[in-house]
């Protein structure tokens, strides 16, 4: 469901279209990144917690997870270390997506083991997604 005001969902991209996963316990934050991602032609998946998250990507393989941290039954630190873990992903095509504050060692950390860290709290987080996963889709096509 639409927030009040929030205008038409876009429609849905076709199924050769790039999917991301956006795993947040907060369906606004889902529903503002279904926007953000159908706006630029990916499918999206969305998981609610941990083990929504790692049921979903064990089955049609995203090309990009968009993963907050703070979630329910595993953390997000937990799904990103079991989606390394399995072997299906080279380097997991996840961008942690975040309002946890964080030590300066644990953004370095996760953003060698992700493709970034973005925080909720960043005016600029829609533009950097947007590119994060222009560049995800120019890399699938190549």
């Amino acid at each position: 469901a639409a927030p009040e005001g929030a205008g038409a969902e876009p429609a849905a991209p076709p199924a050769a279209a790039p999917r991301v996963l956006v795993v947040d316990d907060d369906p606004g934050v889902r529903y503002l990144l279904r926007r953000l991602f159908h706006r630029i032609g990916w499918r999206v998946a969305e998981a609610a917690d941990g083990h929504e998250a790692l049921a979903q990507a064990g089955g049609d393989e995203p090309d990009l997870v968009v993963l907050d941290l703070k979630l329910p039954t595993l953390s997000g630190v937990e799904v990103l270390a079991a989606l390394a873990d399995s072997g299906r992903f080279g380097e997991p095509p996840v961008v942690v997506f975040t309002s946890a504050e964080l030590s300066p060692e644990e953004r370095r950390d996760l953003e060698a083991r992700t493709l970034g860290v973005v925080d909720k709290s960043d005016e600029g987080f829609g533009d950097r997604l947007e590119a994060i996963a222009r560049t995800v889709a120019a890399e699938r096509s190549a």
